[in-house]
């Protein structure tokens, strides 16, 4: 494919080592795990409507959100607290 799109193909090494960068210092690391916690929060929100529109009588749908809603709280606690 490579060769119709007169692109260069970037060396899987390199690729590996910029890779790598982005997570070399502390700071860049909590900056991706507090972006992390913002995008888990949106789905903890997401599910806790999916969950709050859930008409009473489908009490296995409610149950099965509200132990997604525990797990991503504990998830985003977990990255909290990391960093």
């Amino acid at each position: 494919m490579i060769e119709y799109s007169d692109a260069e193909a970037q060396p899987q090494n390199e690729q590996k080592v910029n890779d790598v960068k982005k997570c070399d210092t502390r700071k860049k690391r909590k900056e991706i795990t507090n972006n992390i916690s913002k995008q888990l929060n949106q789905v903890l929100e997401a599910e806790e409507e999916y969950r709050d529109a859930i008409p009473y009588s489908f009490v296995n749908r409610i149950e099965t959100a509200e132990e997604t809603i525990e797990l991503l709280v504990d998830t985003i606690n977990s990255l909290t607290e990391a960093y």
